[in-house]
């Protein structure tokens, strides 16, 4: 378990991790692993069930005909990874790979040994099941310039009908942003329930300079925005909620092997 705010933060994190995991183990998630279960061979074996092998996995296992296997280092997600704000509680623990910074020569002089923690999920999901759920796509520029470095199908037009397909928006959408937000696809994507008075005043502040407020996920990004998150109904929702778990429970053809 992570270490929070020194000494005298170890008894009421623990304390809370224990009234979460009482609250909620009774709604927790069917087993879909399957350790015992496994077939000869397969067609493919994906190695690592983090954010993008949760995916893969998923789609590959849309084909019947074919025998996907998903080998996963960590285990399911811990029921503290529902709660948003509680993130901080998986770090440096067992659904973190407890990676640190290079020490630093010039930089990070008020840490031990000028590194810090640099987490990654482990376990059903990866880094979206401990992350801080911001979902921003990146900027039209990007995928255009990657097209035109010579790998055509990878403009923003093109790859735009993939983040919809992925999509389950539930925000608002503005008309600017029409056409842009997916709905009823695996990954659920919200706008933050609450924000602190310090965003919403960074967001006015924006707008007395004469900024737009823009979606962060819409057509233009320069502007202020409040970001949204991939959360469903205030929970976490990460890739193994929205691809593994369904796809592992629907679909005999894909095998799930956790800690």
């Amino acid at each position: 378990m992570a270490r929070p705010m020194g000494a005298l933060g170890v008894v009421p994190t623990a304390l809370l991790r224990l009234l979460i995991t009482a609250l909620l183990k009774e709604v927790g998630d069917p087993r879909y692993d399957r350790p015992h279960d496994l077939a000869p061979d397969y067609d493919f074996i994906i190695v690592g069930g983090g954010s993008a092998g949760s995916v893969m996995a998923a789609r590959l296992a849309e084909e019947a005909g074919w025998r996907v296997l998903l080998l996963e280092a960590g285990a399911k997600q811990p029921v503290e990874s529902r709660v948003p704000a509680l993130n901080f509680l998986l770090f440096q623990g067992d659904a973190d790979w407890n990676y640190r910074s290079q020490p630093q020569q010039h930089a990070l002089k008020a840490y031990k040994d000028n590194s810090i923690p640099y987490p990654r999920g482990r376990g059903a999901g990866g880094s979206s099941s401990i992350n801080s759920m911001v979902y921003v796509r990146g900027n039209r520029r990007d995928y255009d310039q990657w097209e035109q470095l010579g790998n055509p199908g990878w403009g923003y037009n093109s790859v735009l009908k993939y983040f919809k397909k992925s999509e389950d928006f539930r925000g608002g959408v503005s008309q600017e942003s029409d056409g842009y937000h997916g709905f009823g696809g695996p990954q659920t994507v919200e706008n933050k329930k609450w924000n602190s008075t310090v965003a919403e005043a960074f967001v006015k502040a924006g707008q007395q300079l004469g900024y737009p407020e823009v979606d962060p996920n819409g057509p233009e990004q320069i502007g202020f925005s409040i970001i949204d998150i991939t959360a469903r109904n205030g929970r976490r929702w990460s890739t193994g909620d929205g691809y593994l778990r369904p796809a592992a429970l629907k679909n005999t053809n894909l095998h799930v092997v956790l800690k």
